[in-house]
This record gives structure tokens, sequence and C-alpha cells, in this order.
């Protein structure tokens, strides 16, 4: 018997809006509907079809936000943060000077990014930092720990031999999740 897929599915469709393969037979199925002789038939499973479709559709997804904070965003070719559904994804934010200053400026722009969104670092599940000296980077773990308290994210951090500008030393990239609305 030759059943392609769009026939079972539509027969499956028929099958469980008719409740028996009997009744089936009796709208004028047979093997491939051969020289489209029941085009009562298939009209009708094409409508169960797309009342099934209709049925299974879900709510509109939210438009993607983004937020930019000037514009050597354009010359460059990017957004400070993109926010999908609940998800906000920030770029990595750069810091310049000695590693204790560039983490202070670092974290300072992406606090005020996290604030559009009415979020804080503890909203934040996912940190990379890249850095050209991550040993100057561990000596100042504490600073790091002073915007996260007791709630760190996953991390990643990586030494790289250089940065977007040669006098940049940190860049912070964030991944936060906005919390559902209360029901």
């Amino acid at each position: 018997m030759c059943r392609p897929k769009k026939v079972r599915l539509l027969m499956a469709l028929a099958r469980v809006a008719f409740q028996s393969p009997r009744q089936l037979k009796d709208f004028g199925f047979s093997r491939c509907f051969p020289a489209y002789t029941h085009m009562k038939s298939l009209l009708l499973l094409c409508l169960l079809l797309a009342n099934a479709l209709a049925a299974a559709e879900t709510a509109p997804a939210r438009p993607i936000e983004k937020l930019r904070l000037g514009a050597w965003e354009d010359e460059i070719g990017y957004r400070q943060a993109v926010r999908a559904g609940n998800t906000v994804f920030i770029s990595g934010t750069v810091g310049s000077g000695p590693m204790p200053a560039a983490i202070r400026e670092a974290y300072g722009i992406l606090e005020n990014t996290l604030k559009h969104y009415g979020l804080t670092f503890a909203h934040v599940v996912k940190e990379t930092i890249h850095t050209t000296d991550i040993e100057a980077l561990k000596a100042n773990l504490p600073l790091r720990r002073s915007y996260y308290g007791k709630d760190f994210p996953a991390a990643t951090w990586v030494q790289v031999g250089r940065l977007y500008e040669p006098d940049h030393v940190i860049e912070i990239e964030l991944v936060a999740v906005m919390p559902e609305p209360a029901p």
C-alpha cells in the first residue's frame, strides 16, 4: 500500500475526527485516493488539518528589543544589549587602565545596562570575561564579588593577547534572565 506522509497524516486526522476506520471507508477512502475521485473527502480532511493547525497556534512572540548606547555602535556594527523574550544578552563591555579601575568601569556600564531593563546582577546567569592579564583579574576577585554579592552566575574567564583597542584590559559579556511576571 502506498501512503505518502501527507496521506498518512490526513488519514490519522480523519481517524481522530470520525473515531472509526469503518467510517473512513464510508467516506470513500481507498488506496492512495485513486484518480482523485474522492475530492469531498480530501477537502474535508484539509479542513480538519487547517483546524488542527489553528488550534496548535501559540501566542505571538515578543519583539526583539535592542539597546544602543552611542553612535560608535553603528560604526562597529553591534548593540550594547539585545532582549529576546525574557533573556537579555549584553555585549562585551570594556575597561581600560589598571585592572581595578578597568573592572569598575566595565561593571559600572554593565550595571547601568541591567538597570535599563529593571535588572540587577542577581539576574545574571552567565558571565564571560576576556582579559589581557588573568593574574591581575584574579588578584581583584573581591572587587568583582562586590557586584554579585553571594549569588554568582556561571562564568568563563579567558586570557587573550589583545582586545578591540590596545588600552582595553578587560571585556565582560553577560546574559541575564528577566523574572516571570506574577500571575
